[in-house]
């Protein structure tokens, strides 16, 4: 979805707006073996960001998730949304590692954003070539909550960066497997 509807609750609304897909430009240094390279990236969100599995209220109810699962608003996911636009840029320009992580048959990477707004936030991204005229890379943020301490490891079978996995896009490449 390309913009979410505001949630609305008790008289207190919730504005998505900061969860608009957008379009950035992206420039990768040029290095002894790759020149600059620039990219259109397009990002969007899905309701995972700003949603839960469960709610204290059926009043939490987010009417406007897509297919058929139950997602319920929760403040807490909306407020570390507000930045997520701002810490998704910061990681992309800065060629963070990802860890690819393995999700339902899906190329799924995953990263550990420590100590953003006083918690270690988990993000999953999904990246894919764009055949959209205006784009060149799809890059969905699928979900971003802070990291429970119940919760276990991550399952990781490798680790690149943002510019490594967009050129192995670009060029339609899979991305090399971890050798046994």
């Amino acid at each position: 979805m390309t913009c979410w509807l505001p949630f609305e609750i008790n008289g207190e609304i919730y504005t998505l707006e900061h969860l608009r897909a957008s379009t950035i430009i992206a420039v990768r240094p040029a290095s002894h073996d790759f020149p600059a390279r620039q990219l259109r990236i397009f990002i969007v969100y899905t309701d995972h960001c700003f949603t839960a599995h469960q709610a204290t209220s059926e009043l939490w109810f987010y009417p406007h998730s897509p297919g058929n699962h139950r997602r319920y608003f929760c403040r807490e996911r909306y407020t570390y949304s507000c930045r997520l636009p701002d810490l998704v840029n910061k990681l992309i320009n800065e060629n963070a590692i990802l860890a690819r992580a393995p999700h339902k048959h899906q190329e799924t990477f995953y990263y550990l954003e420590e100590h953003y707004m006083d918690v270690d936030y988990c993000l999953f991204f999904e990246i894919t070539k764009n055949n959209h005229p205006a784009s060149d890379i799809r890059l969905k943020v699928m979900t971003g909550y802070p990291r429970e301490k119940w919760a276990g490891p991550v399952g990781v079978n490798g680790r690149f960066s943002f510019w490594y996995i967009f050129g192995a896009r670009m060029k339609g490449l899979k991305l090399p497997t971890k050798r046994r």
